[in-house]
């Protein structure tokens, strides 16, 4: 590191641009942030949970009367503790679920998030794909996935692999990534995408910070349950390369779609979603957005209306 910095002296704008690019992903990523925060109102109404336990093992769930399933796909740096409930919920609705641990997100004795020798976003796209076709076998044509974050952003990806040979009956996107929620600092919102590619090959990794729900209990469950203390930027890298293939694609990719959207979200940029769901291809589109919900919404405030109306737009014929 010495004999990088030496050699970046030489270069004035170079080494600011590294300064403040370490500074701005260590302030978003970090959970020691510079700039502090006041918590908000559902945070300083919160009450610490009396038990409330998640497992971040994947389930599967094969209702006798189900006719059609759903995969659901968790978020970057996150595990099938995120979906494992919903999928419960849709379960006993007669539909059914399974959830995946993507690669790259499971237990290691470092308990640091591993980096890929090759694209995460293929090794995401080849997991889901065996998942889907062993479906696809049993319910075919009548195959959705529910993607969180990252997931959702994944799931348009996959949606527009599988087009023209086995396409989805359906993709939910909740709180989809495209774009990471702007840094705030004097009143400024500054973009963080950009500094990413000058301080992932150096910082590489961050601690993680505390899980983005405002709901105590969920929070503290999702904290718990959680395999990896690291958070990995190499990997945050290959996620945004995907999402911008996907961006591309959107105006092309005709699956039925359902997106909702927290006003409170801090962990990605609303307005990007937003834009992704104007372009995207599809004649049979829903946005609908709620107010009570951080990140996370299958665990959040909102989410029985959350799952309410996940399972209506899958059951709409």
């Amino acid at each position: 590191m010495l004999h990088i910095m030496n050699r970046l002296k030489r270069f004035p704008l170079a080494l600011a641009v590294m300064t403040v690019s370490a500074l701005l992903v260590w302030a978003v990523f970090s959970p020691i942030k510079i700039f502090t925060q006041k918590p908000s109102a559902s945070q300083q109404e919160s009450k610490p949970s009396k038990g409330k336990v998640l497992s971040d093992r994947p389930v599967s769930y094969n209702p006798p009367e189900a006719k059609r399933a759903c995969l659901l796909i968790h978020g970057l740096g996150g595990g099938p503790r995120e979906m494992n409930e919903m999928a419960a919920f849709l379960a006993q609705k007669g539909i059914a679920t399974e959830t995946i641990r993507l690669p790259g997100h499971g237990a290691t004795a470092d308990r640091k998030m591993p980096v890929s020798g090759g694209s995460r976003g293929q090794e995401w796209l080849k997991a889901i794909q065996l998942r889907y076709n062993q479906l696809y076998q049993r319910y075919p044509a009548h195959v959705s996935l529910i993607g969180l974050s990252n997931g959702g952003s994944v799931s348009l990806a996959f949606a527009k692999r599988n087009q023209a040979t086995k396409p989805l009956e359906s993709v939910v996107l909740l709180a989809p990534f495209f774009k990471i929620a702007p840094f705030k600092v004097l009143n400024m919102a500054l973009p963080v995408e950009p500094f990413i590619p000058f301080i992932a090959p150096i910082l590489k990794e961050t601690k993680r910070g505390p899980e983005s729900a405002f709901d105590h209990s969920a929070q503290q469950a999702l904290q718990a349950a959680r395999p990896l203390d690291t958070f990995n930027l190499v990997t945050l890298q290959h996620s945004l390369a995907l999402i911008q293939d996907v961006t591309a694609a959107l105006p092309t990719i005709k699956t039925p779609a359902l997106m909702i959207l927290s006003t409170r979200d801090e962990v990605v940029d609303n307005q990007a979603s937003q834009k992704a769901f104007e372009r995207l291809g599809s004649s049979q589109k829903t946005l609908i957005r709620v107010h009570n919900s951080n990140h996370i919404l299958p665990l959040d405030h909102d989410r029985a209306q959350v799952e309410q109306w996940v399972y209506a737009f899958l059951n709409r014929s």
